[in-house]
């Protein structure tokens, strides 16, 4: 008597996908298949035979650059073979930065500019700055600069780099804007009698702490840190031009003279 065996041959039911992988990851590809056991698996690369790479699964332990490629699988038994879908993996880096943005304090109406620099990165890589966690439309390179600051300006500003591998947010930076002095009432000419005490006011707006000081003829007198000034006992040699100048961090301001 003869016996007859029938079998089957391999059937590949799910192909290995595609993939990309950052470097130093172990990105892992898989294969299923039926067909009359046992079956065996061997991984190519490029073609071309994997070494060990003989059961369903392979994975690229610690993914170079030189990994990138196409893989797939041959599955045979001893009724045929079968050879899955290729299946592709690029390896790349993730953005990650050299520099940062910096901190700023300006006055309104200056320009200021945030700037970033990456260490790697696999091109093409993508920016978007954030003011506050939002997109800033346009703001889409490795610098962004406004031109004309205004106290709307102020506030935490980042960028965000991504590529196909990973996206990073840098640092964020605080932008303070400040105002600088402005006169908003300026002292008025005054006429006295001789031992009467004449007093000079202003008002002034800005960005508070404010240093004050007046002068006489231009000359600067005492130190002051108030906005009115009086002429204690006034005598004929305390007439004279008077004006006050203000100033804090972003600049300074003369008011007119009385």
């Amino acid at each position: 008597a003869a016996t007859l065996v029938v079998g089957v041959p391999p059937v590949v039911t799910g192909h290995p996908t595609s993939q990309i992988a950052v470097v130093g990851t172990s990105p892992t590809f898989t294969v299923a298949a039926t067909g009359s056991v046992p079956l065996s698996y061997q991984w190519q690369k490029n073609s071309t035979d994997i070494g060990g790479a003989t059961s369903a699964s392979y994975t690229i332990a610690n993914a170079q650059i030189s990994d990138s490629g196409s893989y797939r699988c041959v599955v045979s038994n001893k009724y045929g073979s079968v050879t899955s879908n290729p299946a592709t993996v690029a390896v790349g880096y993730a953005p990650a930065f050299a520099s940062h943005p910096s901190p700023a304090d300006q006055a309104t109406g200056a320009s200021v500019t945030f700037s970033i620099s990456l260490s790697a990165g696999t091109a093409p890589v993508t920016y978007q700055w954030q003011k506050d966690g939002t997109n800033i439309t346009g703001a889409t390179s490795t610098s962004y600069t406004i031109a004309t600051l205004t106290t709307a300006h102020a506030g935490s500003y980042r960028c965000i780099a991504s590529n196909a591998f990973d996206s990073t947010t840098s640092n964020p930076a605080n932008l303070t804007v400040g105002v600088i002095p402005v006169v908003t009432t300026q002292p008025a000419n005054k006429n006295a009698i001789v031992g009467t005490s004449p007093t000079f006011t202003v008002d002034v707006n800005g960005t508070a702490p404010f240093t004050y000081q007046w002068q006489k003829d231009r000359t600067t007198f005492g130190a002051s840190t108030r906005t009115t000034y009086t002429v204690t006992t006034a005598q004929t040699g305390d007439s004279g031009l008077y004006r006050y100048v203000a100033s804090n961090t972003y600049g300074r301001v003369t008011s007119n003279p009385a």
